[in-house]
């Protein structure tokens, strides 16, 4: 499937979805597709993008489309991110939030329960997710400005 056909199904698929949640996965879609439809490609890129849109099967019926398309939205954005080095809006940024939570608890916990075993834990718990995630979110934003330098990110 070519990537102006794609762009024309999902604003039919727009003008028809019944629910909310199926319109934003849907405008996700149209606002990647046509961000890849404003850049320069190759030839060899190109037939490897129209393949993978080829691959999704985008038009196929299923009982929970929204489920469905999310996935479809899901491996495109993984396929972008592998091939091309391309990144959606965010991404970075996202990343970086989840593994400074996920290490300032760990860290917060180890250090507060090192200085005071009772209060240590709660204490430990609360500032190092917090400082965890606004460290992960910096870090993330600094990862994005440079990939948006370098023209890699979706808008």
């Amino acid at each position: 499937m070519k990537i102006p056909e794609t762009i024309n199904f999902f604003k039919n698929q727009v003008d028809s979805s019944l629910s909310n949640a199926e319109m934003r996965t849907c405008l996700a879609f149209l606002k990647v597709l046509n961000n890849l439809n404003d850049r320069e490609w190759s030839e060899e890129d190109l037939r490897k993008l129209e393949g993978k849109l080829k691959e999704l099967e985008l038009d196929a019926q299923t009982a929970n489309r929204r489920k469905y398309l999310r996935k479809k939205y899901t491996a495109l954005t993984a396929f972008l991110q592998k091939e091309f080095s391309l990144i959606t809006q965010g991404s970075y940024t996202t990343m970086g939030m989840v593994f400074g939570m996920v290490f300032g608890q760990g860290l917060g916990m180890t250090f507060g329960v090192a200085i005071d075993p009772t209060m240590g834990i709660a204490l430990g718990l609360s500032m190092g997710t917090g400082m965890g995630m606004a460290l992960g979110i910096a870090i993330g934003a600094y990862r994005e400005a440079a990939a948006k330098k370098e023209g890699r990110v979706l808008a």
